[in-house]
């Protein structure tokens, strides 16, 4: 599950960590981003997961919601389907303060 940071105005740079959860992703959970002044956690079930605090972003953010696997890190079998579906519930976003 990786946290990304990308470009876009007044951003150079995309940065991403990936964090690797043992969870079975065929079942409901919950997941969040924190985001606070150098820090961005990524939670599952509310339980922070994974923390960066290099190269935070500034600046305002919009949320991008994807599914994506990659040979390159390894996540892709030839048990990997070839298409996938994400089913969102709801989304919330709040301002830091």
């Amino acid at each position: 599950m990786p946290l990304i940071p990308a470009p876009g105005p007044g951003r150079v740079m995309a940065t991403a960590t990936l964090v690797y959860a043992n969870v079975d992703m065929r079942q409901w959970h919950t997941y969040g981003v924190e985001w606070s002044p150098g820090r961005l956690a990524s939670t599952l079930d509310g339980r922070v997961f994974g923390v960066m605090t290099a190269a935070v972003p500034t600046v305002p953010m919009t949320l991008a919601l994807q599914t994506h696997a990659t040979q390159a890190i390894g996540a892709v079998s030839s048990a990997t389907p070839r298409d996938v579906t994400l089913a969102v519930d709801w989304v919330s976003v709040y301002r830091y303060r």
